[in-house]
């Protein structure tokens, strides 16, 4: 093993893995090597073997965490079993590299971060938004004055998770998602993404209003929703998501005293409130997950948090909570 290279051990090489995960490692050879691997199934097994031979294979995850060639363990399973595996990795003073989220609820996920804080490893949540460069651009715009003050947003994201006819690339085949073990359906998910992205723009949101329902009798209680998101400034926004309707009407529009912008990951275009003029900023859309594992390989050996922290994550649960108590009461709610 070369120098600085990070001997990682992957926890449950499935869809996120071959989809995502596996070719962007592969890619970072020189700052991460695969040394163990562990999955339930002898498929996921053989899969393992396959891609690595020289890896230890193992059918309990609990044994490579105790794995001493493994440094950080990666964690790609199943919500439910995100923050014990989470916990475990980190008593045992390995590094946590976990998919979102984090876990199902704040308290569970707040045990995690404080075996963060008692262990030798960093707990790391595989957060890919948080890096388009989307955020930095419209970031900048309005901190220069582009739009003048702001004052509201437009998010709509509907797609179609489902066991036929999906359109998030195979994950709707799988079985925990189609009858899932945890709050809001795909929108705890797949939604939370965009709760993530959310705060980067517009900080900590401090209250929501949400209205939902489900269209379908799999993939969870709701499947529909909108709702109200409260920031500070008086910045307010409609967020509409679906995952059941399909692509359709899909956007995101900043408004402003001066002028809105709508943005896409390859452009944003500003229309003046006053005259309606145009003008178009190209974006040098950049793969925000190869980006986050650069980051991985850049701060896990220094010890530092990644760009979404334990206080994003854990306010980012909060929001969903607060979310399922505005649905239950149909009232607004405060996120703590």
């Amino acid at each position: 093993m070369l120098a600085g290279m990070i001997s990682l051990g992957i926890i449950g090489p499935g869809l996120i893995w071959q989809n995502t995960h596996r070719d962007i490692i592969a890619s970072l050879s020189s700052d991460f090597v695969v040394r163990a691997v562990a999955a339930r199934s002898e498929h996921n097994q053989q899969r393992g073997r396959d891609a690595y031979p020289d890896a230890r294979i193992y059918a309990d995850a609990q044994q490579l965490i105790d794995d001493p060639a493994v440094e950080a363990v990666v964690i790609l399973t199943p919500i439910s079993l995100n923050a014990p595996l989470a916990a475990a990795a980190l008593a045992a003073g390995k590094h946590a590299v976990v998919e979102k989220p984090l876990a199902r609820s704040v308290d569970e996920a707040r045990g995690v971060v404080e075996a963060a804080e008692k262990s030798d490893g960093v707990l790391y949540v595989l957060e890919q938004h948080v890096h388009k460069s989307l955020i930095p651009a419209v970031a900048g715009m309005i901190r220069d004055g582009a739009i003048g003050d702001p004052v509201s947003f437009e998010r709509s994201v509907h797609v179609r998770i489902a066991a036929t006819g999906d359109q998030t690339g195979g994950y709707g085949g799988t079985a925990w998602r189609e009858h899932p073990d945890f709050p809001l359906g795909n929108f705890f998910d797949g939604g939370i993404h965009e709760i993530a992205l959310l705060q980067e723009l517009f900080g900590a949101a401090r209250a929501v209003y949400g209205r939902g329902r489900s269209v379908r009798d799999t993939f969870g209680d709701v499947d529909a929703l909108s709702m109200v998101l409260e920031y500070d400034r008086e910045v307010q926004g409609v967020f509409s998501h679906s995952s059941a309707l399909g692509r359709q009407g899909n956007r995101f529009v900043i408004h402003g005293t001066t002028a809105a912008l709508e943005c896409t990951d390859t452009e944003i275009t500003r229309i003046d409130a006053d005259t309606g003029e145009t003008a178009v900023t190209p974006i040098d859309r950049v793969d925000e997950s190869l980006t986050m594992w650069r980051e991985i390989a850049e701060r896990l050996p220094s010890g530092t948090s990644g760009r979404y922290t334990p206080e994003k994550i854990l306010h980012d649960l909060a929001l969903m909570e607060a979310l399922q108590a505005s649905l239950d009461s149909a009232r607004r709610v405060l996120i703590p």
